[in-house]
């Protein structure tokens, strides 16, 4: 036999011994009727040809019955029942008295029998017939093991075209990857030679215009088709010639404009300008160049050429003048853009940062947290040691807040994102704030028909928070809040230098008429750790958290303050088409057990101990592991004990979304819990939308641990 089929025959013998049955089969029925003998214990090999052969009594027999209901059958003297005449003769010799076929499950169709004889009549229990069931399920799973194990070799032959198919597409893009550098090249050698090209082109330009000092003809008929400015002026910068441009510039004719002077038409002065680059020609009879600005605001490029009577002395100046505010303009825009960019890579490298430190510090939290509350489930409310171990807990939660900050900075700290009216959390949380705070006036105008966000709304209560507590700070003798709300429309323009899209907005407004903020302090109030309050006071995350939250809601913030006249930030967040959702009572801490199994995969070993000891603690059985790659294994191995599947998300053999994935491949209905360092946004949000039951974020109680375990397996 082959060795699925010698376990199998190994398990009918163990069987029938350990029972007492004096023969046995395993028969598998395939969808047309015909059967297939798997093994016998203590019959004749022509028996088995006969179940084989035999269509239409296997199906109408007992089998058929066992098969047909999925329900065990006892027969007693069944060499008398009808539906065993075809076997009645093989069997006679044996003396068969009473019989017994078992039904083989694969999840909820039947495939087969298992079947006892015995030469006496004897009455099968309930408890007997579910041993037997449990027995069938270990058959079953030799038999379907047997089948899957063909069906591996099958994937395992197209995985490996899939493989050569995937070498083939790569060699043809290193083949493309190789033209297209070869064209790239071809390209930089041509824009070499163009740029060679237009550098002679300016070489020339500039000997015209040396040329120009020697020909008025050329110069009436090259310099008034320029767009520059082109004068000619003498040593007291009066203007003898002037070209179009000029003329146009302070719309006059070139009548009026020659024999005047070119600080008083252009800067509207009465004697010459200081600053002006001729005195440079004038001084050192070589070419200058510079920037001038005129009071209208406008910007110039001065270029001046000396000119030099016959004798070598030089009689005034060639000047060649570029109105170049819009270039300016734009240079600054592309400045401010430059640093913007900056400041995004900067705020992502920290954010990056951040979210990994928040991550590693969870892990720590959370196996203090396992500990405290394993020893609280052992500690007497009145002994002295169990308000130390509360201490400790709240402590806990003081720094997994810190973390919820670092995260809400690096990744948003997005959890459970539902539309929602604004204006109702701000009225909720600017009276709390308000009971608190008496000496702030706290003034609200709200917009009645305000279009619902998604977001999730403890993250947008801390964001209301810290600018609250911000502007408070802000006045220490007490002053006025003033919170608005409205829709707004932001097209292209407005939203561009936040790389955010146009559209529907929901606008937010916090102001504060406290000590306000000089431009320096402005330009680093989102920089994470950066704070202007004493050591004690603060840690410098609140607006760095702010910051990361609106920008994952897919939002903008900006901020306006003036030293001595207050601050206002203003927040916009992308309106939503959907109904407001109603907002859920809270649980209240009360520890839910059960007595299902469950595995416990994470690769922080202290994280899995602690855990082990709680999941016992609740009444689970557990299954653990600190391996991804072992984590799948054993859900194979185990997968019809195991009822739920808690997995950490960062593992370094193999990730959380991959074992996940794995696990759906073995078991489509597979349940799990998530659990991570990190929030719920970026790749927690992706293996949740693939099916995962539930996500809980590290550190956690055991009161919510076991919410969260009874939600999902309810």
């Amino acid at each position: 036999l082959s060795p699925p089929k010698q376990y199998i025959a190994e398990i009918l013998h163990a069987i029938c011994d350990g029972m007492g049955y004096r023969f046995g089969s395993v028969i598998e029925v395939g969808n047309n009727g015909t059967g297939q003998m798997i093994c016998l214990y203590n019959l004749p090999e022509d028996y088995a040809d006969l179940a084989s052969n035999l269509e239409a009594p296997l199906l109408s027999s007992p089998s058929g019955e066992a098969v047909a209901t999925g329900r065990t059958v006892v027969l007693h003297n069944p060499l008398s029942d009808p539906r065993m005449a075809p076997w009645s003769e093989l069997l006679r010799p044996q003396n068969i008295k009473t019989m017994v076929w078992v039904p083989l499950l694969s999840g909820d169709h039947a495939f087969g029998v298992y079947v006892l004889y015995d030469n006496k009549i004897r009455e099968v229990s309930a408890s007997e017939v579910v041993k037997l069931k449990q027995i069938a399920t270990i058959i079953s799973v030799g038999i379907v093991s047997n089948h899957n194990l063909d069906q591996l070799k099958r994937k395992t032959r197209e995985l490996e075209h899939e493989i050569m198919r995937r070498k083939r597409l790569e060699e043809a893009l290193q083949k493309s990857y190789d033209e297209l550098e070869m064209r790239v090249e071809k390209r930089t050698a041509e824009l070499r030679k163009v740029n060679r090209r237009l550098n002679l082109e300016i070489e020339d330009r500039k000997q015209v215009e040396k040329a120009l000092q020697k020909s008025e003809k050329d110069k009436t008929n090259i310099l008034q088709t320029m767009s520059e400015l082109v004068m000619y002026v003498d040593t007291d910068m009066k203007i003898l010639w002037a070209n179009r441009a000029a003329c146009e510039s302070v719309g006059l004719t070139a009548g009026k404009l020659v024999g005047s002077y070119c600080y008083k038409e252009w800067f509207q002065r009465a004697e010459p300008c200081p600053f002006c680059p001729g005195k440079k020609i004038f001084e050192t009879g070589q070419p200058a160049e510079g920037e001038t600005y005129s009071p209208d605001g406008r910007v110039w490029h001065f270029r001046g050429y000396p000119a030099q009577d016959e004798n070598g002395n030089i009689v005034g100046i060639v000047e060649v003048i570029d109105d170049i505010t819009k270039r300016k303009q734009a240079e600054k825009e592309q400045q401010k853009l430059l640093v913007q960019f900056q400041q995004a890579q900067k705020m992502e490298a920290v954010g990056t940062l951040a979210g990994g430190l928040a991550h590693d510090i969870n892990n720590l939290l959370m196996g203090i947290q396992g500990y405290v509350s394993l020893m609280l489930l052992h500690t007497d409310p009145h002994d002295a040691y169990f308000e130390y171990l509360k201490t400790i807990e709240a402590s806990i939660a003081g720094g997994a807040n810190l973390t919820r900050q670092l995260l809400g900075f690096a990744r948003g700290g997005k959890y459970d994102v539902k539309p929602t009216d604004l204006n109702v959390l701000i009225r909720k949380n600017s009276q709390m704030f308000g009971r608190t705070k008496k000496e702030i006036k706290i003034h609200s105008k709200c917009q009645e028909d305000l279009q619902p966000v998604n977001v999730d709304r403890s993250q947008i209560d801390q964001v209301l928070l810290n600018l609250y507590v911000n502007a408070w700070q802000a006045m220490p003798d007490g002053g006025n809040l003033y919170i608005e709300t409205s829709n707004v429309v932001l097209d292209k323009n407005a939203t561009k230098p936040f790389n955010g899209k146009p559209g529907n907005y929901v606008k937010v407004s916090v102001s504060d008429t406290g000590v306000g903020m000089d431009k320096t302090i402005l330009q680093r109030i989102f920089d994470p750790f950066f704070t202007t309050k004493k050591l004690e006071r603060g840690t410098g995350l609140g607006l760095a958290s702010v910051y990361g939250i609106i920008k994952h809601h897919g939002g903008i913030i900006n901020v306006y303050s003036e030293k001595g006249y207050g601050t206002t930030f203003n927040i916009y967040l992308p309106a939503s088409e959907k109904e407001v959702a109603e907002e859920e009572k809270k649980s209240k801490d009360i520890l839910l057990t059960g007595t299902e199994t469950i595995l416990l995969v994470d690769d922080e070993s202290l994280i899995l101990e602690v855990g082990q000891e709680i999941l016992r603690q609740m009444g689970y059985k557990v299954y653990s592991t600190a391996s991804g790659k072992e984590a799948v294994e054993m859900y194979r191995k185990h997968k019809e004990k195991i009822d739920l599947v808690i997995l950490d998300m960062i593992m370094p053999d193999m990730g959380g979304g991959e074992v996940y994935n794995r696990m759906k491949e073995i078991n489509p209905e597979v349940r799990c819990l998530l659990s991570s360092g990190y929030s719920i946004d970026g790749q927690a949000s992706e293996i949740l939308a693939q099916g995962c039951n539930g996500f809980i974020q590290k550190p956690f109680t055991i009161e919510a641990l076991s919410r969260k375990i009874r939600e999902i397996l309810k």
